[in-house]
């Protein structure tokens, strides 16, 4: 029996293959992942000098040039605007709390309501 040698490349295409990824992506050759020269990887902006391995920003994980996975920019976008909206609920419900204690008998969100259409009569 004779032996084969791997390349890189072939390992690359193996895994690509084990993946399901039919065009790999050539930042990440089918991986998914990639080395980044800075600590800042896909977030972008001031990183430190250490290379990082991270998600590729180009499939953002999947391997596949052509069947790309949901930007994980876009998914941070989100998540922090759910966030903001979140914390001004609770940010909304503290005052009504705060303004029931002042007028018993209401219901918090009853008074937000009608805080709220007072703002817009202005």
């Amino acid at each position: 029996m004779g032996t084969h040698t791997f390349t890189t490349e072939d390992l690359y295409a193996e895994i690509a293959a084990m993946r399901g990824v039919e065009t790999p992506c050539k930042d990440c050759s089918g991986l998914g992942t990639k080395t980044y020269g800075s600590t800042s990887t896909w977030h972008g902006g001031v990183g430190g000098q250490t290379i990082t391995g991270g998600v590729c920003d180009k499939c953002w994980g999947s391997g596949d040039a052509h069947v790309k996975w949901p930007s994980h920019r876009i998914m941070q976008g989100v998540k922090d605007a759910q966030d903001a909206i979140r914390q001004a609920r609770e940010s909304e419900n503290e005052g009504c709390a705060q303004m029931v204690e002042v007028w018993p008998g209401y219901d918090s969100r009853e008074l937000a309501a009608k805080i709220r259409a007072r703002g817009k009569r202005k």
